[in-house]
């Protein structure tokens, strides 16, 4: 029982729950895990995260909520696999987030990536 308890809590310990936002958007194209073409995307993302999931929010649109998983450190990035075969990774880096999504049949190849850059906690 202390087991599934203390799991449970790092499962969750990743990223604070609570409403983010995001003026700094990227758009890239991938091949064999490298960038081959980024565009800037102008306009906002609100990022609604609780422990079960995460509501991207572009713009003027209701988003969608992708329910997900914490499979810990993945390639050296603190990751989350949504329930679509997509994944959430958290990037220092960039104070931010990678999705990666439109995944190949290798799961660690993605033929897209948006970048969320400096990411507020909304207060």
């Amino acid at each position: 029982m202390l087991i599934a308890i203390i799991l449970g809590s790092q499962m969750f310990a990743q990223i604070d729950s609570g409403t983010y936002y995001c003026n700094d958007i990227y758009n890239s194209l991938c091949e064999d895990q490298i960038v081959i073409h980024t565009d800037t995307i102008n306009g906002y993302a609100y990022l609604y995260i609780d422990q079960y999931g995460i509501r991207i929010k572009n713009y003027n649109n209701i988003g969608y909520y992708y329910p997900w998983l914490y499979i810990g450190y993945f390639v050296d990035y603190q990751t989350y696999l949504l329930d679509n075969g997509d994944k959430i990774v958290l990037a220092p880096e960039i104070n931010g987030f990678y999705h990666f999504y439109d995944r190949q049949e290798d799961e660690k190849e993605y033929k897209k990536l948006t970048e969320y850059h400096n990411v507020q906690k909304k207060k």
